[in-house]
């Protein structure tokens, strides 16, 4: 073997990592199938509990996060996703949470995905200040079959994953209430 080859070290894959942020009154049903379906994709999944580990879902299903979100900072990096399992009423409540800004700044300059239930998430919120391309932004919302929109999620996700890409070249699944890019 030469000394080159012998002197190279391949440098370590980082699988990079999804972030579903959990809450109060968040729709446990939504962060449930994404969790479910993006992990059975071989997918980094951490719900990240924004006020605590255990949060009360709007369904009063009571959910247990991976890790709270002021200890997220080492997976910022490597982020692929945010997925944002609620409604505009409930992020309007954190939109001025440092945290929660600096999350989505982050998010934004990484041309990380956002899964939002609607664009006003985010349109109507300070967050809007934050430039969000509108390829990033998939949107869910009253989706009649969320485990299959869930699924292509997955599988959009897992490509960009292994290709590296920030974003797909055709970009993530539409649904009526998103606009084409």
């Amino acid at each position: 073997m030469s000394a080159y080859k012998a002197s190279v070290k391949k440098s370590p894959k980082v699988k990079r990592c999804i972030l579903l942020l959990w809450d109060e009154h968040f729709n446990e049903v939504v962060a449930t199938v994404f969790t479910v379906a993006l992990r059975k994709a071989g997918l980094c999944v951490k719900v990240v509990g924004v006020n605590g580990l255990f949060a009360t879902g709007c369904n009063r299903l009571v959910l247990h996060a991976d890790l709270l979100l002021s200890k997220i900072t080492p997976l910022v990096d490597d982020m692929l996703c945010l997925i944002l399992p609620c409604g505009y009423a409930d992020i309007q409540r954190l939109e001025n949470d440092p945290r929660i800004r600096a999350l989505f700044a982050a998010a934004a300059r990484r041309q990380a995905q956002f899964v939002l239930y609607d664009h006003s998430v985010i349109k109507n919120s300070t967050l809007n200040s934050l430039a969000i391309a509108s390829q990033d932004i998939t949107v869910y919302g009253q989706n009649d079959d969320l485990l299959a929109f869930a699924k292509e999620v997955a599988t959009t996700l897992a490509h960009l994953e292994k290709s590296f890409y920030r974003r797909a070249p055709t970009g993530m699944p539409q649904t009526a209430e998103q606009p084409s890019s």
